[in-house]
């Protein structure tokens, strides 16, 4: 039974690392047509946002199985329930990436572009964070874990600083008031991801350590290095 329980453990991996690049890649892919202001691919985000559904539910009737089946316990039972919930997590963040299309796509009706403001900032930190917490997962790496926890008070801080500078020009430009709106809900969205990905790395604090870290001040954990 345990080499059966292993190599369904493996397809689990393997199902979970492809959802994993599937949502990074349609993120940096998103980011990048954003700066070019590339409407086509906009238009392709509902498809893309079905097949991480279609890749979600998957991976939680893989991880169902496993633990109906096999009855894990100790570190293999930390591993599925870690993948069981950092699914979620992900899949989530291909919601918010769809939803950021949608309002990029409609910045376009009023003649602005998708990279304005603080917008391109908080794209490359919440890009890092994704990256980074998603391979810590992979390579079990906890102090890249904990620096991901760390830059989510940045991608904050940019967020809170995006009402101030969008609460100046709006005073120039009173008329944009629905284009406004839409750069709010880009950075509240990304804002969102930034939290997505740090639950993802206190996710793998809790693989690696069987300690649950939500809602505690990060601060008091520091890499090793």
């Amino acid at each position: 039974m345990h080499r059966h329980f292993e190599k369904g453990h493996k397809k689990l991996n393997s199902m979970f690392e492809d959802l994993c690049n599937t949502v990074e890649n349609n993120f940096t892919q998103l980011t990048l047509a954003m700066e070019k202001m590339d409407v086509s691919y906009f238009d392709k985000f509902p498809d893309l946002d079905l097949s991480i559904d279609e890749k979600e539910i998957a991976i939680e009737e893989e991880c169902l199985k496993l633990l109906a089946l096999y009855q894990p316990v100790a570190g293999d039972l930390r591993s599925i329930i870690a993948i069981l919930k950092v699914n979620g997590e992900i899949e989530r963040i291909g919601d918010l990436t769809s939803n950021i299309a949608y309002r990029a796509k409609s910045l376009h009706s009023f003649k602005m572009e998708a990279s304005a403001f603080l917008i391109p900032e908080i794209c490359t930190i919440v890009r890092k964070m994704l990256h980074n917490s998603l391979k810590s997962f992979m390579n079990r790496d906890r102090n890249m874990a904990i620096k991901v926890c760390h830059l989510d008070e940045q991608v904050d801080d940019l967020h809170g600083d995006m009402y101030k500078v969008l609460r100046v020009d709006f005073e120039k430009n009173p008329k944009k008031y629905d284009a406004y709106m839409s750069y709010i809900s880009m950075s509240r969205f990304l804002e969102r991801i930034g939290d997505h990905t740090t639950n993802i790395a206190e996710d793998l604090l809790y693989l690696m350590e069987g300690e649950i870290f939500r809602h505690r001040k990060i601060e008091v954990y520091r890499p090793t290095d």
